[in-house]
C-alpha cells in the first residue's frame, strides 16, 4: 500500500494541480471491518474471566481507517507539497480504494 500512496502522491505533484491543499478519503475493503471486529472477539474471549475482562471494550479499540488518517496524510503532504485539510470544503479531493482480491471470498463466512 505504501508503494502505491508514494506512486499517487508523485503523480498529483508531478501533475502541476494548482491546488495548494487537498484532502483525502480511504476506502476499505468490508473483509477489513470483520477482521478488525473477529480480533476484538477473540481478545474479549481470552479475557473473559480474568482481571482485566472489565477494561476491555471494543469502542475504546481504535480502527486501523483512523490510525491510517493520523499516519499518511503527513506523508502525502510532503510528497506532493501541498498541505493535507480536513472537513469538506476542499476543492481538491482524492479518495483512495484499497482492495483485496479475496473479499469476496473472504466475507462468506457470513
Amino acid at each position: 500500500m505504501l508503494g502505491q500512496m508514494d506512486r499517487v502522491s508523485v503523480d498529483v505533484r508531478d501533475c502541476g494541480y494548482d491546488a495548494d491543499h487537498f484532502t483525502v478519503a480511504l476506502s476499505l475493503p468490508v473483509s477489513m471491518a470483520l477482521r478488525q471486529h473477529a480480533i476484538n472477539v477473540y481478545v474479549a474471549e481470552r479475557l473473559a474471566g480474568t482481571d482485566d475482562a472489565d477494561q476491555f471494550d471494543e469502542d475504546d479499540v481504535v480502527p486501523i481507517k483512523q490510525v491510517w488518517k493520523w499516519l499518511f496524510p503527513r506523508r502525502m503532504e510532503e510528497a506532493m507539497g501541498k498541505k493535507c485539510v480536513a472537513g469538506e470544503g476542499c476543492q481538491f479531493y482524492l479518495e483512495l480504494q484499497v482492495n483485496f482480491d479475496k473479499d469476496e471470498e473472504e466475507l462468506q463466512c457470513l
